[in-house]
């Protein structure tokens, strides 16, 4: 017998801001010895209320929504900030990813502040760990061979002293913008850059020498399955406790994707299945906007420095703006509109 299954999405708080044209619903369901993913349509009733109807009874195993081609977690999944990552060892939540995929960029995005070195190419060549503290000011204190500490006066430094030999490690402490946990996110060099094999070196020495019990993996959207990615993923595995470690897989710069090609439902479902076919069983993964993140809160703070970041900052509310036809606009509703629809508070409550 047929059965309606009405849901309704303002239980979802990420989803009601916006405003959806197209819902799916993915059920992972199990038949016999095989998990099965379904996908089901969602029919708008009327507004934030969507339903389906069910043929037969399923052993639902779990279960999320495509919000116009962007994946959203279920709600009981973030109830508590532990609800995804675990803190076992350490308040430490690795940040692994091949060169450009936009490490850097995602943590300044959380920073709300232009902290890291973030241009388009192999930036970060030691370990940065960003722990968040209740400062008004940041500060930064690098590590050397040594073991002394040392203190960084200007942040701009980090651009240079990222190369100094003589320093193995450099210590972040600045609040997050909308992360109240005590967590140290820690950079790692991306392994395939070329022109200095010691970055590699950096990043495999960090996963053998510490507990890693945690990870983000960064994945960029415009380069699925490289040779590198495919590798450093494989040997990720390999590495790490796979039944104690929690990871989630961020796909980075689905604003670049040009859907008149290519559509970011069916690349989110190809990443899923490249991850489980390296082994990664069940991978939790959210697309996300990191740049367009940074620029945004950058703005809110007051902290955009070039012509270019201003009018990106600009551009991203002057559009916004036209296409609601928006009147008397409160410019801190819309940019809260427009960093919802980048997906980072969503991945700001899983932390």
């Amino acid at each position: 017998m047929k059965k309606r299954y009405t849901i309704n999405l303002k239980d979802f708080k990420e989803t009601c801001m916006l405003k959806p044209k197209k819902v799916e619903l993915i059920l992972q369901i199990q038949k016999g010895k095989k998990n099965i993913e379904l996908k089901f349509q969602m029919l708008n009733q009327k507004s934030n209320r969507f339903h389906i109807i069910l043929k037969e009874k399923l052993d639902v195993i779990d279960y999320y929504f495509l919000v116009d081609n962007t994946i959203i977690l279920r709600d009981n999944k973030k109830k508590n900030n532990e609800a995804f990552f675990n803190f076992k060892n350490d308040n430490k939540i690795a940040i692994f990813a091949i060169m450009s995929a936009g490490k850097s960029t995602f943590i300044n995005a959380l920073l709300g502040d232009e902290i890291l070195p973030s241009e388009n190419q192999a930036c970060t060549g030691k370990i940065f760990k960003i722990k968040n503290a209740d400062k008004e000011k940041c500060e930064i204190l690098g590590v050397t061979k040594d073991n002394n500490t040392i203190e960084i006066e200007d942040k701009k430094d980090l651009f240079q002293i990222n190369n100094d030999s003589n320093l193995k490690e450099i210590s972040i402490l600045k609040k997050f913008e909308n992360i109240n946990k005590n967590i140290i996110l820690v950079d790692t060099p991306g392994i395939n850059n070329y022109q200095n094999s010691d970055h590699k070196t950096v990043t495999y020495d960090f996963i053998d020498g510490e507990n890693v019990d945690n990870v983000i993996y960064i994945i960029n959207a415009t380069q699925i399955g490289v040779t590198d990615d495919q590798s450093f993923l494989i040997d990720l595995k390999e590495k790490l406790n796979m039944e104690d470690t929690k990871i989630l897989f961020l796909l980075n710069k689905v604003d670049l994707i040009d859907e008149t090609y290519e559509n970011e439902a069916k690349i989110v479902a190809n990443v899923k299945k490249y991850l489980e076919n390296l082994g990664y069983k069940s991978p939790k993964i959210i697309s996300i906007s990191a740049y367009k993140a940074k620029i945004l809160r950058l703005g809110m703070n007051n902290n955009l420095k070039t012509r270019r970041e201003i009018y990106e900052y600009r551009s991203y509310i002057n559009e916004y703006i036209e296409e609601n036809n928006l009147e008397n606009v409160n410019e801190k509703e819309i940019i809260n509109q427009l960093l919802s629809t980048t997906n980072i508070p969503l991945v700001e409550e899983l932390i």
